[in-house]
């Protein structure tokens, strides 16, 4: 099983494929606030680009691993030192993360950077159809199938300490995993039917 059937596509959904080469979106602080730039990349560039998100998504995976195992840890010894309690936990928690996903994503546009040299841009988008579309021609269906049931099993087991909370904090914190979990199971679920459509048009 290599690399790029785990990723499931994901180092695909940046690219579309057009007459002078590919379009690439590349990436930006800014994410869904600002459009990022578009350019036209060739099959190298393409290679050594996709080769590159894999890696950061490689990395992104990894620290995701990490904080889910280190978090009960860190909760057990350093929790009752945070200020503010739940809020407090949160907040401190919550700026980790963030701190590292821009970590991740400023270290990606350094290293793609030179990787665009003589790269020309365009106006033309690739659209969330077209990258949906991407990734569910790149991921394979057992793939899909497979992050669809967990998150799905994800949805049920945030449901069921929702309604099992004792304060209304961790009520909200749980309503919050609920609805993550259940965009992402809706997200899966329309990959899978384009996945589907794609095999049955050929």
């Amino acid at each position: 099983m290599g690399l790029r059937s785990l990723l499931g596509g994901l180092d695909e959904m940046s690219f579309k494929r057009v007459p002078e080469g590919w379009i690439f979106q590349a990436p930006s602080l800014l994410g869904p606030l600002r459009p990022s730039s578009h350019y036209i990349v060739n099959d190298a560039q393409k290679a050594a680009i996709s080769a590159q998100l894999r890696r950061m998504w490689t990395w992104t995976l990894v620290l995701i691993v990490i904080a889910a195992g280190f978090a009960p840890i860190l909760d057990n010894n350093f929790g009752p030192g945070v200020p503010g309690g739940m809020v407090g936990k949160i907040v401190v928690y919550g700026a980790i993360m963030i701190a590292l996903t821009f970590g991740i994503l400023l270290w990606h546009m350094r290293a793609i950077r030179p990787l665009l040299e003589g790269a020309r841009p365009t106006k033309e988008q690739i659209s969330i159809g077209d990258r949906l579309r991407t990734q569910a021609h790149a991921a394979a269906t057992w793939y899909l199938a497979i992050i669809e049931l967990a998150m799905l099993l994800f949805c049920v087991t945030a449901a069921i300490s929702m309604f099992a909370a004792d304060t209304w904090l961790v009520f909200a914190g749980w309503l919050f995993v609920l609805c993550f979990f259940a965009v992402l199971a809706v997200y899966y679920a329309r990959l899978l039917m384009l996945k589907h459509r794609q095999r049955v048009t050929g």
